[in-house]
């Protein structure tokens, strides 16, 4: 991530996720990386106004489990985590937009402007020296995952 922050011409100040909040009350910091959800509970709208959806990165959700226990249970529990697994997905989306859009709606009543749009060109043209730096031997992936729309 430091190298991310650099390559689009700001300095990175690393620091605990617990220390955000006072970092930008006192200016130590100007803004922080940050899901919609915490930016809300964690209180970071308070002294960062601005929300930009330049989607520089996508966190997955997953779901996992130690393959030693995994591989202590039976045929029948497995296909039973993974039924409950695969049933929760559609869920769990669904609670999580609900609580995107929640946390936008606070976000922009506290005066917070949600900018949206951008041109991301320039951003991805910076990344390119990172991808080459860091998933050089994944390049296949990288295309992969940069096709998808």
């Amino acid at each position: 991530m430091v190298d991310v922050i650099e390559a689009v011409g700001a300095i990175p100040v690393e620091m605990a996720f617990e220390e955000v909040y006072t970092g930008l009350q006192t200016g130590i910091i100007d803004g922080a990386e940050n899901n919609e959800p915490s930016f809300i509970t964690k209180g970071h709208f308070e002294s960062a106004k601005y929300y930009t959806y330049d989607e520089h990165s996508r966190v997955p959700e997953i779901i996992f489990m130690s393959k030693i226990t995994w591989d202590k249970l039976s045929d029948k529990d497995k296909k039973l985590i993974m039924r409950a697994v695969n049933e929760s997905i559609p869920y769990q989306r669904k609670l999580w937009k609900a609580e995107v859009k929640e946390a936008i709606a606070k976000a922009e009543a506290s005066g917070c402007e949600i900018i949206r749009g951008i041109d991301k060109e320039p951003f991805i043209k910076a990344m390119e020296p990172v991808y080459k730096k860091h998933a050089s031997d994944l390049s296949e992936w990288m295309g992969k995952i940069k096709a998808v729309k």
